[in-house]
């Protein structure tokens, strides 16, 4: 018999927090494009992911021997490493849907940052324009500023909805 223990299982992960701030706690419309625009693009997390279900098939492929019956083995011993036989290459197959399922977070979260690129662009550009009419708007007084001054905080309310998204959709099962 195997006296070698079956290893723990692994501990759950600690639940992400929210989208985190600069150091001021404060992350503004412009600088979080400028964070989101940033980097490859997930590019290369969707070449591990590739890599990912190729571990997959490579591992789905190495299992097939262990599937099938071997043939003239006859007695308890036979069964016996029959049984080892079929545990290992079930084995395999769980380790490979864990392979797949890593790859599938990553296409998840990959596809995440995307949405929030798109979707957070033309807040960025509402927000750069108001920001541009800002110095007008104050010059001539009035309620002018005020309005721009509301409609960019609401643009700043989007821009952090956007993010948060981001990151509740891209946060790991």
């Amino acid at each position: 018999s195997n006296s070698v223990p079956e290893p723990p299982a692994p501990g759950s992960m600690a639940p992400f927090q929210p989208v985190s701030a600069d150091q001021d706690g404060f992350v503004d419309v412009k600088r979080a494009d400028m964070l989101l625009n940033g980097g490859d693009q997930a590019a290369s997390l969707r070449a591990a992911a590739t890599a990912w279900s190729a571990n997959a098939t490579t591992l789905l492929g190495a299992a097939q021997p262990f599937q099938i019956k071997i043939e003239n083995w006859e007695g308890a011993a036979a069964e016996a490493a029959y049984a080892k036989f079929q545990r290992f290459g079930g084995w395999l197959v769980e380790l490979a849907g864990k392979w797949e399922q890593r790859a599938a977070e990553a296409y998840t979260l990959a596809a995440a940052h995307e949405t929030a690129r798109s979707t957070h662009e033309p807040i960025r550009v509402e927000y750069e324009a108001l920001e541009a009419q800002m110095p007008a708007a104050i010059a001539a007084g009035g309620s002018a500023a005020r309005t721009l001054s509301l409609k960019m905080e609401q643009l700043q309310h989007q821009s952090e909805a956007v993010r948060e998204t981001y990151a509740a959709t891209g946060n790991p099962k």
